[in-house]
């Protein structure tokens, strides 16, 4: 055994507390261990002191002693309020941003979502500029195969042929 687990073990051992096998450990590392017997006959007068002690005896009302000098000490709870003037301010501020971003959204201008008018008045003018395309001889008769499909003409070549 080790004076670390005899220092820990022997307020047990004292008090009758221990295994028989721990306890026949106890006494041989006591005989041959000098400080731990020390620690011993210490722990043995600890405890024959303890014992030699009066009982302590209690009156059975002093709880409730206790209890009232405790309620009369304790501490007030302590509300801090705000006063009227900084709630109303705060309600008001609230009041006054919500107004804000429901204006923001409702006066918001309806703008176009397709186009903004300078890009459409460009694709108008550009529009307008254009110049047909001539057709040459050669692109006419690749699609002579089409005669008789008047609306296929017009969307393959983009006109009704009569220009011929």
């Amino acid at each position: 055994m080790k004076c670390r687990r005899f220092e820990l073990d022997v307020a047990d051992w004292v008090a009758g507390r221990l295994s028989p096998p721990q306890a026949a450990e106890m006494v041989v590392h006591e005989q041959q261990c000098a400080r731990c017997h020390g620690v011993a006959e210490s722990e043995r007068q600890l405890q024959a002191s303890m014992a030699a002690m009066p009982a302590a005896s209690l009156r059975r009302d002093l709880w409730p002693e206790l209890a009232v000098r405790l309620e009369q000490n304790a501490p007030k709870p302590v509300r801090r309020r705000w006063p009227i003037l900084s709630r109303l301010l705060l309600t008001g501020g609230v009041a006054a941003a919500l107004g804000l971003l429901v204006a923001r959204v409702a006066l918001k201008p309806a703008g176009s979502k397709l186009a903004r008018v300078q890009d459409e008045e460009r694709v108008v003018l550009q529009m307008t500029q254009l110049e047909p395309v001539q057709y040459v001889e050669a692109d006419v008769a690749a699609f002579a195969a089409y005669q008789g499909h008047e609306l296929q003409r017009v969307v393959l070549m983009g006109d009704t042929g009569s220009e011929r």
